[in-house]
């Protein structure tokens, strides 16, 4: 199943026509769902426990009608469900963020400008990708002695999600949730999660770039 995330209507009539259109290479989608973002953060921190969720396998975002929470969203989904592909629909060369980029090489998102392009890129199959916690991980240096455990909960933290949601997903007590956090923020020697993020978005950055010497996010 694919969901469809995007704030304009446009972009899902667009999406559906190309779908519908008897030329068109056929998307390899059995269901497709279109839901707005704004104000709809909340229903997409659950939604990997609902039955829609259980059979989730691709998200595509249109970028041009929403904001970076979207990708944190995304992020989330794919921390429980690391097989989900993610694509972004964007112009060429649009500008993105430090921020941006860090979350897209997190998420091994796929950037697309064309639903030809997403077709073609459903048709190749799935791209070799670790789960975000994962990436996470191998990016954040072994200086820091951080557990699998504390990344993973640092992939929910990037995603934004909030932490009576981080308590019953990762099946503990908040109390548990505020002093595990608490000893990731201390040991990133940061206060907050607003520090939190821009110091992993820096590592992630700088070791993706150093493994492979380039940038990891392209347009298709």
């Amino acid at each position: 199943m694919l969901i469809c995330i995007a704030d304009s209507e446009y972009f899902n009539i667009a999406l559906k026509a190309y779908i519908n259109e008897p030329n068109s290479n056929p998307l390899d989608i059995k269901e497709i769902l279109c839901y707005p973002f704004s104000g709809q953060s909340e229903m997409f921190y659950t939604f990997f426990a609902t039955d829609a969720g259980a059979r989730l396998s691709t998200i595509l975002i249109d970028y041009s009608s929403v904001s970076i929470e979207v990708l944190q969203v995304a992020l989330s989904l794919k921390s429980f469900n690391p097989l989900i592909r993610i694509f972004i629909f964007a112009k060429s060369g649009y500008p993105l963020s430090e921020l941006e980029r860090s979350l897209a090489i997190v998420l091994g998102a796929e950037f697309i400008t064309s639903f030809a392009g997403l077709s073609a890129a459903l048709a190749r199959g799935p791209r070799l990708t670790s789960p975000p916690a994962d990436k996470l991980y191998i990016a954040i240096p072994d200086s820091y002695n951080l557990t699998r455990k504390e990344t993973f909960l640092i992939s929910l933290l990037m995603g934004g999600m909030p932490l009576y949601h981080v308590a019953s997903t990762m099946q503990l007590t908040i109390k548990r949730v505020y002093y595990y956090r608490s000893r990731v923020l201390s040991k990133l020697a940061v206060k907050n999660n607003v520090e939190l993020m821009n110091k992993v978005q820096g590592m992630v950055l700088r070791h993706y770039r150093q493994e492979t010497g380039h940038e990891i996010v392209s347009l298709h």
